[in-house]
């Protein structure tokens, strides 16, 4: 798999999960967070850290 910087490539303001939809022959779709999770991100850390590390380098692929 090839990662390509695609800041340039999708419009201003579009949100990750949008950006990991344009590309739908790699794997970067959002992973999804209830409200709590993104509001707590440290309570999420402490309950489950490799989910929270699975969401956190998701979101790096995908602007990557």
């Amino acid at each position: 798999m090839f990662l390509r910087d695609t800041s340039l490539l999708s419009p201003t303001g579009m949100s990750l999960k949008s950006i990991g939809q344009l590309y739908s022959d790699l794997p970067l779709k959002k992973i999804e967070l209830n409200t709590k999770q993104v509001t707590e991100m440290d309570l999420f850390f402490d309950a489950n850290p490799k989910a929270f590390k699975d969401y956190a380098v998701q979101d790096a692929k995908i602007v990557l």
